[in-house]
């Protein structure tokens, strides 16, 4: 899903650089030759920003992105098809940098097809996950695994802020956000969803709300239970819903 956040510039993003320092020096490495460690698996909670680190970077150094995302039919051939896109340079002579989503919902077969991409290292590969256990730990022995950790209520605040800097916005109702949600998607969810003067004093700090992407698709195939509670925002099922071609009404 396209955001003002997934557009950002490594100097937009918010939050101590040294979260980010890994990556960058990986995507930056490229320029002085292929890296000893690949590929670069990051992982984190979903919505703490791993795509848009991993985008803002890799263009500032300059590669041509291309993305694979679990709403695709990510069969072998579609492996094997994007693997052969990444190895060729643009129109213009620009390298490219494959960003692989959502580790947990590629096959064991698809997976297969890593085995000789990984060997060759022959463009930048970045694997975004929500925990390393969702990628082979011999690929995570070759390469660099770097973790996002969940951003403060401090710099969740300083986002909302950022936004919402030409608007009257409440600042008792973007500190609740703040307070509330566990990361920068869920932040900018929860600004986009409720009311101006909006907010919900039975709802505990500690218990943020969140996004997930495990959650979100046992919901759509009918697999969750009621009684495990549901802690995905509306909005991201609603979103989830329609990357897989749910008209929204449904």
């Amino acid at each position: 899903m396209a955001s003002v956040m997934d557009e950002m510039t490594p100097s937009d993003l918010i939050g101590p650089k040294r979260y980010f320092a890994p990556i960058k020096a990986w995507l930056d490495s490229w320029a002085y030759g292929t890296p000893s460690v690949y590929p670069l698996v990051i992982v984190g909670d979903s919505g703490v920003g791993k795509s848009t680190v991993a985008r803002a970077y890799a263009q500032e150094a300059g590669f041509d992105i291309i993305e694979s995302h679990a709403d695709a039919d990510r069969d072998v051939k579609h492996f094997k098809k994007i693997f052969s896109e990444a190895r060729m340079p643009t129109f213009f002579g620009q390298d490219r940098c494959l960003i692989v989503e959502d580790a947990s919902a590629i096959t064991k077969s698809a997976w297969r097809t890593f085995d000789e991409a990984i060997k060759a290292k022959a463009f930048p590969l970045i694997i975004i996950a929500q925990s390393e256990s969702e990628v082979a730990w011999s690929y995570r022995k070759s390469g660099l695994t770097h973790e996002i950790p969940q951003p403060s209520s401090a710099d969740l605040l300083d986002l909302l802020t950022s936004i919402c800097s030409t608007s009257n916005e409440s600042d008792s109702r973007l500190r609740w956000i703040s307070q509330n949600a566990s990361s920068w998607r869920t932040a900018k969810f929860l600004l986009q969803t409720t009311p101006p003067d909006w907010i919900d004093d039975s709802i505990e700090a500690n218990d943020r709300e969140r996004t997930g992407f495990n959650e979100i698709a046992g919901i759509l195939r009918g697999e969750h239970s009621i009684e495990r509670g549901v802690a995905s925002h509306p909005l991201g099922v609603i979103s989830a819903a329609e990357w897989n071609c749910a008209p929204p009404e449904s």
